[in-house]
């Protein structure tokens, strides 16, 4: 009698680990319902901090070594990822990237004939990797998105990508100077007469977005997110 009981009371019995196991597998559906309610968030988050770092690094680059940088939005490129959008950066040393005097055909008309998918091979460099938008994060004001901004930024004009769309598939760019300041350019010629511009990025899975805005005269980027 001794024996079974000193037995009894060092295992469980098939009722504990029942129970056990029940609590183990609520607790695990539970974490995966959180999770797949937070990747969604994650990955927009993740693609805005992405592009505003990009953008720091290309104003720096211009910054440091006194040669324009460009960076160029494709809001509608099909890229590896199965997103849809890429961001590229390049410098522009001559400043040649927005010639007006070349013509469309012109190999030299490097904004109106840059291929997203594969950078031209007279191109200095290519700084630094492209960002490709993953599955679901679009270019989009998802979500509330404030008409205008607050002061100091009320004269920047809010948009998904307030200085794309003049040619076809929707490019756009902005060329930070040696001086570090901001100029968009939604085709080649003359610079956006603007005060800033602003991208939004948007997700398919939620009510939410993230916006980007680019001062012109410091060449600033502040985040401003709403979900």
């Amino acid at each position: 009698m001794h024996a079974r009981t000193r037995q009894r009371q060092s295992g469980f019995t098939m009722l504990e680990l029942a129970v056990v196991l029940g609590i183990v597998v609520i607790l695990a559906g539970l974490a995966a319902v959180s999770l797949s309610r937070f990747r969604p968030r994650a990955n927009l988050a993740g693609t805005s901090a992405q592009i505003n770092a990009l953008l720091h690094g290309a104003r720096q680059n211009a910054l440091a070594t006194g040669r324009t940088t460009v960076v160029m939005f494709f809001p509608q490129f099909q890229n590896p990822s199965g997103g849809t959008g890429r961001v590229v950066v390049h410098e522009d040393p001559n400043f040649a990237f927005f010639n007006a005097a070349a013509p469309t055909a012109n190999p030299q008309d490097w904004f109106r004939t840059y291929d997203p998918a594969q950078a031209p091979a007279s191109w200095l460099s290519d700084l630094f990797e492209p960002v490709d938008f993953p599955r679901y994060v679009v270019f989009g004001t998802g979500g509330v998105a404030p008409a205008v901004l607050g002061a100091p930024l009320n004269l920047v004009p809010v948009g998904v990508c307030t200085f794309c769309g003049a040619l076809p598939d929707g490019r756009g760019a902005v060329a930070f100077d040696p001086r570090g300041r901001a100029l968009f350019y939604g085709d080649v010629g003359n610079p956006l007469a603007v005060f800033g511009g602003s991208v939004a990025l948007s997700s398919t899975e939620f009510n939410g977005h993230r916006l980007l805005v680019i001062t012109t005269f410091n060449g600033s980027v502040k985040a401003v997110h709403n979900g």
